[in-house]
């Protein structure tokens, strides 16, 4: 029996106040099919810390 597989890894560098975030997942269906996706996510704080920019870049 094939169970429900997902894995995350990531990668984050900070660079004076920027943040750029390179992760991936990929996950096994039951079905035994794969698919995975691949992104770099840019994104900033603003004083409250709570996110005021994002940009979201999904690899093919």
């Amino acid at each position: 029996m094939i169970i429900d597989e997902l894995r995350h890894l990531f990668h984050v560098v900070v660079n004076d106040g920027n943040y750029q975030a390179e992760w991936a997942v990929a996950r096994r269906k039951r079905s035994g099919k794969i698919f995975a996706f691949h992104s770099f996510d840019t994104y900033q704080f603003d004083q409250q810390n709570k996110i005021s920019f994002l940009k979201v870049k999904l690899e093919k």
